[in-house]
């Protein structure tokens, strides 16, 4: 933005547009049924983000990041999945290959229930996702950290589909990644 004119340009580069995304925002959605949990951890293992998804009284998918910020260590992350686990009663989704999966054995240790995406899944979440959110069928509370996580989201191929791309987006996108699983 400049002298406040809004760079078109740049917006239109935006792999989910600005315009999809805002139209998903809901201050009044929550979750209504059976909740779906997820967590990602960067590849600089620097930050994470754990995130919940569950059908929405308002119609849609309610999609939330309940926790994001700096990387605290193993030991909180373990603790901090199994208090969410006790507290709503839910399986943590990681993602194949993630640097969140490293830390299924010491999760399931702790007793917390994990579940793996495989790649392949991971990568049709991606395009069911971005398909939900053009489709309005997303409702999100307008979370600053996930608002920058889509702003700042970029894609990388695989075949003729696609998944975020972690080191190709401006932003650290743990949060979009986090609720692309969970829901």
């Amino acid at each position: 933005e400049r002298l406040g004119v809004i760079d078109l340009n740049q917006m239109a580069d935006r792999v989910i547009p600005a315009v999809k995304w805002e139209a998903c925002h809901d201050g009044r959605s929550g979750p209504a049924g059976e909740l779906a949990m997820a967590l990602d951890i960067s590849p600089l293992r620097d930050s994470l983000a754990f995130a919940v998804a569950a059908e929405s009284a308002r119609g849609g998918v309610h999609i939330e990041v309940v926790s994001h910020g700096p990387h605290p260590g193993p030991e909180w992350i373990v603790k901090e999945a199994k208090r969410l686990q006790d507290e709503y009663d839910m399986t943590l989704a990681l993602v194949a290959g993630s640097p969140a999966a490293s830390l299924q054995e010491d999760l399931e240790a702790a007793g917390v229930r994990t579940y793996i995406i495989p790649a392949s899944e991971y990568v049709q979440a991606c395009g069911d996702f971005y398909d939900a959110v053009a489709q309005t069928d997303v409702l999100h509370l307008d979370q600053p950290e996930l608002n920058m996580a889509v702003s700042g989201a970029d894609r990388r191929w695989s075949g003729d589909a696609w998944y975020w791309a972690r080191r190709q987006s401006t932003e650290d996108i743990t949060p979009l990644v986090a609720v692309t699983t969970a829901r």
